[in-house]
C-alpha cells in the first residue's frame, strides 16, 4: 500500500509488487514543499496520517520524513518542525513503524521548490540568485533511495518489534557551491548569483543505513555520482 500521489509515492508505486509483498503502508503523501509556512497543510497531513491509524492495523506503517532534521540551518524552519511533529505523530500512534528520512532527493520531479530544480532553471534562464555560501547537502537519486528503502524493509519485515527510524542519505556530502559549478558544467552556462554566508558545512546524517544494505543494493557513492545523477534527469 502506499499512501501520496507526489513524486516520491510515484516513484515507489514503480515497485509495487515488492511494496505489496512487504506487507507495509507507505506514506509519502502531505506537505512537499520544504518553504512551506502553511499552518492549514500541516494539519491536514496531521489528520490525515492519524486517520491510517486503524486502517492499516496489520501492516508496518513506514513515514517518509526528511534528513534535514540534522541541519543546524534548516532545523527551525516551519517545515522540519512540522516533520519531526509528524514523526512524533507517528511513533506514538502506531505499534508497527519505519521512519524513513530522505535528503536531497533528485528525479523528474515537477516541484520548483527543490534544490536540483531551482537552481537549474536559474541557471538555464539566466537569472539571478542567492547562494548559500556556508551550506551544504546530501543528494540521492530517487531510484536509489527507493531500493534502499526496500531492501531495508526486506530485511527487516519478520521482526517480532518493529520501532525503527532509518536515514537513508548518500554517504558523501556536497557543497552548495559545487552542486552550482557542475549545473554550469553540464549546461555551459555561468551562473548569475550573489553570495551570502549562511547556512552549515559540518552537519552530518547520523547513524545512517547500513553499508551492507547499500551493497547489496548495488549503490556506489562516490565523487562522480551528483554529476551521474544529474546526468540522468536533465541532459538526457
Amino acid at each position: 500500500m502506499i499512501i501520496g500521489s507526489g513524486f516520491i509515492a510515484k516513484n515507489f508505486k514503480k515497485k509495487g509488487l515488492l511494496v505489496k509483498k512487504s506487507r507495509v503502508a507507505i506514506y509519502a503523501s502531505g506537505v512537499s514543499n520544504s518553504k512551506s509556512i502553511n499552518k492549514n497543510n500541516f494539519l491536514r497531513e496531521r489528520k490525515k496520517i492519524i486517520s491510517y491509524k486503524k486502517k492499516i492495523s496489520s501492516k508496518i506503517f513506514v513515514y517518509i520524513s526528511t534528513c534535514s532534521i540534522f541541519d543546524p540551518s534548516r532545523i527551525n524552519t516551519a517545515y522540519v518542525k512540522h516533520k519531526l511533529s509528524m514523526e512524533n505523530i507517528v511513533k506514538n500512534n502506531f505499534n508497527k513503524f519505519v521512519i524513513v528520512r530522505f535528503p536531497e532527493v533528485v528525479g523528474f520531479s515537477s516541484n520548483k521548490n527543490n534544490l536540483i530544480n531551482f537552481f537549474y532553471q536559474k541557471i538555464i534562464n539566466n537569472k539571478k540568485f542567492i547562494l548559500w555560501a556556508n551550506s551544504r547537502r546530501n543528494i540521492i537519486d530517487i531510484d536509489d533511495a527507493v531500493k534502499l528503502c526496500l531492501n531495508f524493509i526486506k530485511k527487516i519485515k519478520n521482526y517480532k518489534k518493529i520501532k525503527l527510524e532509518v536515514n537513508i542519505a548518500n554517504t558523501m556530502y556536497v557543497s552548495v557551491k559545487t552542486v552550482v559549478n557542475v549545473i554550469e558544467k553540464l549546461t555551459l552556462k555561468k551562473a548569475i548569483y550573489d553570495k551570502i554566508a549562511f547556512g552549515n558545512l559540518n552537519w552530518k546524517i547520523r547513524p545512517l543505513i547500513s553499508n551492507r544494505i547499500i551493497k547489496m543494493s548495488s549503490i556506489s557513492f562516490n565523487k562522480y555520482y551528483l554529476e551521474k545523477v544529474l546526468r540522468k534527469y536533465y541532459f538526457n
